[in-house]
């Protein structure tokens, strides 16, 4: 079944069934058919009841949903013990790939690599 030119994958699913064949009429190609099954995860909500001052009624209020976190990404990184370069670059930049990228920000060495002091800041790029 197709919905559309966009597909969201992130969702936590089950095969429930996978049956295949070989299509006729032409060589290693293969029809199949799946089935899942989804999964929606859920938790409890924190609600208050109030009760009105007159008549003894109650009314339920649900909490706000908490806001997404919109902050930016720090610009600075103190380093901590058994933190290098690739750790810092993989957890605040999303990339341990990016890891050249604060050492020449810093200007350090190679050499300075090996022996990064604990506390000292970073720059991070953007």
């Amino acid at each position: 079944m197709f919905y559309g030119d966009t597909f969201d994958f992130n969702e936590a699913v089950s095969i429930e069934s996978f049956d295949w064949k070989e299509a006729a009429g032409s060589s290693g190609d293969i029809e199949y058919s799946i089935t899942l099954k989804k999964y929606v995860f859920y938790s409890a909500q924190r609600v208050t009841v109030k009760t009105a001052a007159t008549g003894g009624s109650k009314q339920i209020v649900k909490a706000a949903k908490p806001r997404a976190d919109e902050r930016e990404k720090p610009k600075t990184y103190a380093l901590r013990a058994g933190d290098t370069l690739w750790k810092v670059a993989k957890s605040v930049l999303g990339n341990g790939d990016r890891w050249r990228e604060i050492q020449k920000l810093n200007g350090l060495t190679d050499a300075q690599l090996k022996t990064l002091a604990v506390g000292k800041v970073l720059k991070l790029p953007k």
